[in-house]
């Protein structure tokens, strides 16, 4: 009777997380832009809060890190200028 010596290597499952690339903030008054930039950054694993306006964007940059901003220089009220800086 032979002895069955080999051995049989346990395949562990492991549970990769993706993490977020950078927090960006997009500011865009105009929703259609404004949405379709949110959909492609976050397609691309980026973080993604939105801002209909210079007032709401500097409420989530009080709350929130960020690594990136990108405003519509264009805006009702505080313009993205006055976003920046």
């Amino acid at each position: 009777m032979r002895k069955n010596t080999s051995s049989k290597s346990k395949k562990q499952a492991t549970v990769e997380t993706t993490p977020s690339l950078a927090s960006v903030l997009v500011v865009d008054d105009q929703a259609s832009i404004r949405e379709t930039m949110v959909i492609t950054f976050r397609r691309e694993g980026y973080d993604v809060q939105s801002a209909e306006s210079g007032e709401q964007a500097m409420e989530i940059i009080s709350r929130i890190p960020l690594d990136v901003v990108i405003t519509d220089l264009r805006l009702s009220g505080m313009n993205g200028i006055e976003v920046l800086i």
